[in-house]
């Protein structure tokens, strides 16, 4: 399998809407996962109701997670946890849905 990095001269973004998000990064044979539960429906967060956006251009990839978009008063205050882990080693032996599954189904289940 060919291994060297992708490179594309176009930014591209990627957005999603799912109540138990989790994005994730693999890097030769270690994989980088966040997790995040979305806590309201879709019309409460930004770009059109996406609770996960990827980003990527030639220079790096971004993984972000979005909370819904609220008011809060003076002294109050609100949270947005998002749970990580690494894991390694993690082979993909090629890139089709069936493969991902298995590879992946025991991490971010």
């Amino acid at each position: 399998m060919d291994r060297r990095p992708l490179r594309r001269s176009a930014a591209q973004k990627l957005g999603s809407y799912n109540r138990r998000t989790w994005g994730a990064y693999l890097l030769n044979s270690e994989l980088f996962v966040k997790r995040y539960e979305a806590t309201a429906e879709p019309a409460a967060y930004p770009d059109f109701g996406c609770s996960f956006e990827t980003f990527t251009n030639s220079e790096i990839l971004e993984l972000e997670t979005l909370g819904p978009m609220i008011t809060i008063g003076p002294g109050e205050s609100v949270a947005h946890t998002e749970q990580w882990s690494a894991h390694r080693p993690v082979a993909i032996r090629e890139w089709t849905d069936a493969e991902l599954d298995r590879a992946l189904a025991s991490i971010v289940s």
